[in-house]
C-alpha cells in the first residue's frame, strides 16, 4: 500500500512539475535593460502572440515610484500603440490606458483598443505589473506587428518621479524621463496563447543604444520666464520710475520685461499643444494668460501716448493714470496665475514656495511704493492721493516725479 502512494505522489508530482513547467515554458520574447541606471534598471517586458487568434499577451513591470511606464510596437513614438500603466486612485491597483501616438506629444487615449488587466497585476514592493490582455491587436489604427520579423522595434518610456493616482483611462501624463528603444523576436514569441511568467532575463529581445534621460525643460523655461518677467521685472520697473524717478531705466526695464514675458507666453503656448488637456486652451490658466499677454500690449501703447504728451504739456494724462493702475492690476493678475499654472501642472511642490516667494515680494513691491507715494506727498503737501489733473496745472505726476526725467 505503503508503494502504492508513493508511485501515485510521484505520479502526480510529475504533472504538476509538467504544468507549471509548460506555464513557463510560454512562447515568448522577453526585454529586460542590462547594465543601466535610473528606473529602466526595473523595467521589464515579455511578450507573447496567440498564433490562432493574433491576440497579445504580455506583462509589463516598471518602477511604481515613477508616475507611469509604457511600452508599445515601432521605432518612435508617432504611429505608434502605447499602453499606459499608473496607480489606480487608491494606490494598491493599477490602471491600463491604451492609447495612440501621433508624436512627440502626450499620447491620447484610444477606446478602440480591446485591452483588459489578468490576475497577478497591481503594485507590489515598489513594482508595477500589469499582465495584459488584448484581443486582435497585431494591428490598429495607424500601424501593424509584423509577425514574421525577428527583429520587431519596440519603444518603451517611463515617467517622472512624481505621484499619479487615478482610475481614469484619460489622465493626464508628463513626459517621460527616461525611455528606450529594444527589439523583439516575432517568431519566437508566437505560439499557444498566455501571459508569459518568466521576465528574469532577456530572450529573443537586443536594446537598441542606451536608455535616454530626458527632462520636460519646456515647462521649466515657461514657469522661469514668465515669473521673472511678471513678478520681478515689472515691479522694479515700477520702482525704479516711482522710488529713483528715472523714467530712462524704467522704459528700459519694462521693455525687457515685456520681451521676455512675450516669450515665456510663446514657450507656453508650444508646451500646451504638447499635451491633451491643454490643448484646448480653455482652462482658467490659459485663458487669463492670454488676456494678460494682450493687456501687457496694451500697456505698452499707453506707456508710449502719455509720455509723447506728456513732453509737449508737462501735465498728467489720462494715459498715465490708465497706464499706472492698470500695470499694478496686471501684476497682481499675472503672479495669482503663475500659482494656478503650477496648480494645473500638478507640481504642488513648486507651488508652495511659489506661493511664499510670491507673498514676499508682493509685501516689498506694494509696502515700497505706499511708502514713497506718502513721503512724495508728504514733501509736497498733497492731502489726498490726486491721480489725475487737468494738462498743464502741475509739473508733476501723482507722485510728484517727472515723468520725461532722463536719468
Amino acid at each position: 500500500m505503503f508503494q502504492s502512494y508513493t508511485y501515485y505522489s510521484a505520479i502526480i508530482a510529475l504533472l504538476l512539475s509538467g504544468t507549471i513547467e509548460g506555464a513557463n515554458d510560454t512562447s515568448s520574447s522577453v526585454f529586460v535593460p542590462a547594465s543601466v541606471n535610473g528606473p529602466s534598471s526595473q523595467f521589464a517586458f515579455a511578450l507573447n502572440v496567440d498564433d490562432d487568434s493574433n491576440d497579445l499577451y504580455f506583462r509589463l513591470s516598471g518602477p511604481s515610484h515613477n508616475s507611469w511606464v509604457a511600452v508599445g510596437p515601432g521605432s518612435a513614438m508617432a504611429g505608434s500603440m502605447l499602453f499606459v500603466v499608473y496607480t489606480s486612485s487608491n494606490g494598491k491597483n493599477i490602471t491600463l490606458s491604451p492609447r495612440l501616438a501621433t508624436g512627440h506629444s502626450e499620447p491620447s487615449y484610444s477606446p478602440d483598443i480591446p485591452v483588459s488587466l489578468l490576475d497577478g497585476s497591481g503594485v507590489t514592493n515598489g513594482t508595477y505589473t500589469a499582465n495584459v490582455h488584448c484581443r486582435n491587436c497585431t494591428s490598429w489604427l495607424t500601424g501593424s506587428l509584423n509577425l514574421k520579423l525577428t527583429a520587431q522595434s519596440w519603444i518603451y518610456a517611463i515617467g517622472p518621479s512624481n505621484s499619479l493616482k487615478s482610475d481614469s483611462r484619460t489622465a493626464t501624463i508628463q513626459r517621460h524621463e527616461q525611455y528606450g528603444i529594444f527589439t523583439l523576436n516575432m517568431v519566437q514569441a508566437t505560439g499557444d496563447g498566455a501571459v508569459p511568467t518568466d521576465t528574469s532575463m532577456n530572450s529573443g529581445a537586443a536594446a537598441i543604444g542606451s536608455p535616454i534621460n530626458d527632462h520636460d525643460w519646456t515647462a521649466i523655461f515657461h514657469a522661469v520666464l514668465t515669473c521673472f518677467a511678471f513678478a520681478l521685472m515689472m515691479p522694479l520697473g515700477a520702482v525704479f520710475l516711482r522710488v529713483l524717478g528715472s523714467f530712462r531705466w524704467h522704459w528700459m526695464n519694462q521693455i525687457i520685461a515685456s520681451t521676455t514675458a512675450f516669450v515665456g507666453v510663446g514657450v507656453g503656448i508650444y508646451l500646451s499643444t504638447t499635451y491633451n488637456q491643454s490643448s484646448s486652451f480653455s482652462s482658467a490658466h490659459q485663458i487669463i494668460g492670454i488676456l494678460l499677454t494682450v493687456g501687457l500690449a496694451v500697456q505698452l501703447f499707453l506707456g508710449y501716448f502719455h509720455h509723447r504728451i506728456y513732453t509737449q504739456t508737462q501735465g498728467s494724462t489720462l494715459y498715465a493714470v490708465l497706464h499706472r493702475y492698470f500695470g499694478q492690476l496686471s501684476i497682481i493678475v499675472a503672479v495669482v496665475n503663475g500659482g494656478i499654472g503650477l496648480s494645473f501642472a500638478s507640481n504642488d511642490h513648486g507651488l508652495a514656495g511659489y506661493v511664499v516667494l510670491a507673498i514676499i515680494v508682493m509685501v516689498l513691491y506694494f509696502g515700497i511704493l505706499t511708502f514713497n507715494r506718502v513721503r512724495v506727498n508728504r514733501k509736497n503737501n498733497v492731502r489726498t492721493f490726486e491721480p489725475y489733473r487737468d494738462p498743464g496745472a502741475t509739473q508733476y505726476d501723482s507722485s510728484g516725479i517727472h515723468l520725461n526725467r532722463m536719468g
